[in-house]
């Protein structure tokens, strides 16, 4: 194990901070120094083979030029090749053993589920609470008259 104690691994762990907190500055966007290191230390946490990085939005977030300034592979596909990229990909997930990712995405959305019913009684109360008020009429009665509302903030 190359961090045998704890007192190593949390060394390790915060240098590794130190190098995120080094990345996320403004003024580091395009520090070769900076990202070099966090390319490698990328290529060294997964042997040298960097997962795919997929973009939902196709290019139109942030998601492609981070992966691209940190050395990632990225997936952007025209429309018309669209449902065969999606096939392809679906196809490697479906190789994989059926079990080990049902599980993997069931832990993986334990935290969503629970943080959900966190929110859901206060979203519905809040929710209630403000269909008594008069921007909500008056965003219902613009809406059905269809103008913009004159909300007042009340």
């Amino acid at each position: 194990e190359e961090f045998p104690t704890e007192e190593a691994q949390e060394k390790e762990r915060q240098r590794l901070f130190r190098l995120i907190e080094e990345l996320v500055k403004w003024e580091n966007s395009n520090n070769e120094s900076v990202l070099a290191q966090a390319r490698a230390e990328i290529m060294k946490s997964c042997d040298g083979n960097p997962p795919p990085v997929l973009d939902p939005f196709c290019g139109g977030g942030s998601i492609p030029l981070e992966a691209q300034r940190l050395g990632l592979i990225n997936y952007a596909v025209p429309g018309s090749e669209l449902d065969a990229k999606v096939d392809e990909i679906a196809g490697k997930i479906l190789a994989n053993p059926k079990w080990a990712v049902r599980w993997t995405k069931t832990t993986a959305n334990i935290p969503l589920r629970a943080l959900a019913a966190q929110l859901m009684d206060a979203s519905i109360g809040w929710e209630s609470v403000s269909n008594y008020l008069g921007d909500r009429r008056e965003a219902v009665a613009a809406f059905k008259e269809k103008r913009a509302p004159k909300l007042t903030g009340e």
